[in-house]
């Protein structure tokens, strides 16, 4: 069995805290410009209960 990749690190997670309200601010204001500034070129979005 195949272990998905993961990670707890502590850089890890201060960055996502530190950008969360940037991102939800950007989605209440439908401000699609700053949502997607806040993505790196290769980044993707995985809703939950999505097939990957």
């Amino acid at each position: 069995m195949t272990k998905a990749f993961s990670t707890d690190s502590e850089a890890d997670i201060a960055a996502v805290n530190d950008i969360w309200p940037q991102y939800c601010a950007s989605l209440i204001d439908g401000d699609m410009d700053r949502w997607i500034s806040l993505w790196a070129d290769d980044g993707i979005q995985m809703p939950p209960d999505t097939p990957a």
